[in-house]
């Protein structure tokens, strides 16, 4: 019924402004702050505001257009259009939270705390069915050019982008990188079965 499906389309976008500001908030007061590079295109902008002073929302929208626009072919519509809704509302939300100051001095509590929340934020996101675009169109092209699994070519552009935060930021910032990615995939993975559980996210 119509009823029913504006419910769940209005129910998709709280949801997944939701988790697009959760990460925002952990990009800017736990990781760009420390120059943490834990892959995907935000690990990407996070240099990028270091060496050539690109704002991260900025590269954010950059780098995700030509990615979304090749990888296009692998997203089904709905998808699409909520992927595209992501990119543009993490780019805003990073402008918007960049002011945060109240930073962690300490590298253990930014990395931990830090790869928790962004972990959450996704979580959350992908629960709605969206995504924040990035390296999972790069991984796509690059599974179809050089026939690789998916799993594979996400670890290379993923692993691609830490290498170069090692070579900008140094091997204790790149060791500390790896606590973040760590906990994101830890806390994507318990909030994605504590989220099953919840009643406002049951469909």
């Amino acid at each position: 019924m119509l009823v029913d499906y504006l419910k769940k389309y209005f129910k998709d976008y709280v949801i997944l402004t939701a988790g697009v500001f959760i990460m925002a908030v952990a990009i800017n007061l736990f990781l760009a702050s420390h120059s943490l590079v834990f892959g995907g295109v935000s690990g990407l902008a996070i240099i990028l505001v270091n060496t050539v002073y690109l704002p991260i929302w900025v590269t954010n929208i950059i780098v995700n257009i030509p990615l979304l626009i090749f990888g296009k072919k692998y997203m089904g519509n709905a998808f699409l259009v909520k992927t595209y809704y992501c990119v543009f509302l993490l780019s805003a939300f990073l402008k918007i939270t960049s002011g945060l100051t109240h930073v962690p001095s300490d590298l253990i509590v930014a990395s931990v705390f830090g790869g928790i929340c962004l972990g959450i934020g996704v979580a959350i996101t992908v629960k709605a069915g969206g995504s924040t675009g990035g390296t999972d169109s790069a991984a796509m092209i690059l599974r179809d050019v050089l026939k690789i699994p998916l799993n594979i070519s996400i670890l290379m552009v993923d692993s691609a982008i830490v290498l170069l935060g090692l070579v900008f930021f140094g091997i204790n910032n790149a060791l500390y990188a790896l606590i973040v990615v760590f906990f994101i995939s830890t806390s994507v993975k318990m909030m994605s079965d504590k989220l099953d559980k919840w009643a406002f996210f049951k469909y």
